[in-house]
């Protein structure tokens, strides 16, 4: 089966109107192929639809035990002692590294980068950047991936990624990237895309008293993944501009937002440094406050 006809069949299992009957097919799928080396892809599809155990996992822990499905029902349970909700969006490669980096105890020298996503995609558009962590893994980062669903859960994951158990103190982000569906005001986080689940220039106040301008060093960069966060650029309130009134002390044009709605396309490292150097969209209409 190729990956374009094992999307095609995740997504009409999704639209089965009966939780049990898309348990049932599902299931079904994992028993005939139990080794199949899409199977980790055709499982993502469901995943990121129903990241709370529900009807995908109960069909996973119901098929035979193949070595393709015993390796995601790892995946899964490892990345889940983290908090990470969605980890099939990434690659095995990737989901390796991500893990062992939430797993370690102190710091271990290598820039931070703080990587927040929403738990909310109905659109896959968050599973598409396997390339971009390859880059940050590659460039020497210590990538430490977070999906949420709240506005709360944002500002504690940025806290996170930048404090170590066995660490007195805390060690700001050289890059922080935030991902979400999202209005020049607002990113979603969460699925009812109101209320906490969004995070939104009305939060500026409750942002900087949650002191979390501090998780970003001195002239370190923001990339925001989100869709028209740079609508009306310099003259109009969006989330680019409030990023930079909460992170003044970041890096001088060092704020990478869109314009308009649309995904990254592709970004760069120097090649002495590591820093980033350039942030591609795919439509090009980059704001950089």
């Amino acid at each position: 089966m190729t990956l374009e006809t094992c999307q095609v069949l995740a997504q009409t299992i999704r639209l089965v109107p009966s939780p049990t009957l898309r348990q049932d097919a599902v299931r079904e799928v994992l028993s005939e192929h139990p080794d199949a080396p899409w199977l980790r892809h055709f499982v993502g599809q469901l995943w990121r639809e129903d990241c709370d155990e529900m009807w995908t996992r109960a069909a996973i822990d119901a098929a035979p035990f193949g070595s393709a499905v015993c390796a995601i029902k790892d995946e899964i349970d490892a990345a889940r002692e983290f908090g990470i909700d969605i980890p099939l969006r990434w690659s095995r490669e990737n989901l390796t590294e991500i893990v062992r980096n939430r797993a370690l105890l102190d710091f271990d020298g290598r820039p931070i980068a703080a990587i927040v996503y929403a738990e909310a995609d109905y659109n896959g558009a968050f599973g598409e950047h396997n390339a971009m962590v390859e880059a940050l893994i590659q460039n020497g980062y210590c990538v430490m991936y977070f999906d949420e669903s709240t506005d709360t859960g944002v500002l504690r994951a940025l806290r996170t990624a930048t404090t170590r158990p066995s660490s007195p103190k805390s060690e700001p982000a050289a890059l922080i990237v935030l991902g979400a569906h999202s209005s020049k005001t607002d990113m979603v986080f969460g699925r009812k895309g109101e209320g906490e689940n969004r995070l939104s220039v009305e939060d500026k106040d409750i942002i900087v008293e949650s002191l979390v301008k501090d998780t970003l060093r001195e002239n370190g960069q923001i990339v925001l993944i989100a869709c028209s966060a740079g609508e009306g650029r310099e003259k109009e309130d969006n989330v680019a501009n409030l990023f930079r009134g909460v992170f003044s002390h970041a890096k001088a044009q060092g704020i990478w937002s869109t314009e308009v709605p649309d995904n990254i396309g592709s970004w760069k490292f120097d090649p002495a440094t590591h820093e980033l150097t350039d942030v591609r969209f795919l439509r090009g209409k980059v704001y950089r406050p």
